[in-house]
Parts: structure tokens; sequence; C-alpha cells
């Protein structure tokens, strides 16, 4: 039951996330109902997943307190300004959008959605691949006593593939 209970409680965690990031400043700025917040909503949520998958897969993450990243006073602060930047910008990115006129419908803005729909997909593909070639590694900034460097796969191709997607 213990098992089961950790990808649950992930997946309650990915969902306040995408609440805090996409629906509640949707829903503030009146435009949660549009197809494309709700594409985009389901489409953070697919990209995220691949963290819950790896839990039921391999297992727990490594504790926060073991990343390095974590234990250094620098990366307090970075993962503070990261957290404040990302409200930030999906927010401010929000209420732009809410203030364009939505029943405007240019061929720029077709063509601007056609992209953006082809990369959010772009980026869903290639963070599930570079999660599938990391298996178990897939984990928190740790060297484990097992550790070794990923050179094959997507890996051979883009160095940082979770950053790129």
């Amino acid at each position: 039951m213990a098992a089961f209970l950790k990808p649950v409680g992930l997946i309650f965690a990915l969902l306040a996330v995408i609440a805090m990031l996409i629906v509640i400043p949707s829903a503030q700025f009146g435009v949660l109902g549009d197809w494309r917040v709700v594409f985009l909503s389901i489409s953070y949520f697919i990209f995220f997943l691949g963290t819950i998958w790896r839990v039921i897969r391999y297992g727990q993450l490594a504790n926060r307190q073991e990343d390095r990243q974590v234990q250094a006073t620098s990366g307090r602060v970075a993962s503070l300004i990261t957290v404040v930047g990302l409200l930030s910008v999906h927010w401010l990115t929000l209420y732009t959008f809410s203030l364009q006129d939505q029943t405007l419908n240019t061929s720029v803005n077709q063509y601007l959605t056609v992209i953006a729909i082809a990369l959010v997909f772009a980026a869903i593909f290639v963070s599930q691949i570079a999660i599938k070639t990391l298996g178990k590694f897939f984990d928190r900034l740790i060297i484990k006593s097992d550790h070794q460097l990923v050179t094959d796969g997507i890996y051979s191709l883009i160095r940082h593939p979770i950053y790129t997607s």
C-alpha cells in the first residue's frame, strides 16, 4: 500500500504545481476555458509524468538533503529564484494572453499556434526519451555507488536533453 501512496502523492503534487502555474492564473484572468490553456495544462501533466513513472519503476528519488545543489547555500537561493521566476513568468504570460483579442483568428496566430503545439510535443518526446535512457539514474544530483555517465541514446546527440526539453 505504501508503494502505491508515493506515486499518488506525486500526482497530487504535480496537479498542485499545474494549478499554481496555469489553472489559478488563467481562472483569475478569465481564460481558463480557452482550449490552448487546457492543452497546456494537459501537456504539463504529461511532460512531468516521467518523474512519476520513474518512481513507480525504480523506487523513490534520493532525499533532497542528499542533493548537492540543495546542500549549497547558492543552491537554495537558486531554487527560490527558480520558483519565484516560474510563477512570475507563467502568471505574466497568462495575463498577457488574457489581454489579447481572442476572436482574432489571423493566419499569423494560426501559424504561431501550430509552431507552439509542435514545440510542446517535441519537448514531451525529448524528455520522455531522456528519462527512459537514464532509467534509474534519472534522479536528483547525487552520485550513487553504481553511477555511470550516460552517453548513449539521445545523450549521444544532446548533452542535456531534459534541460533542452
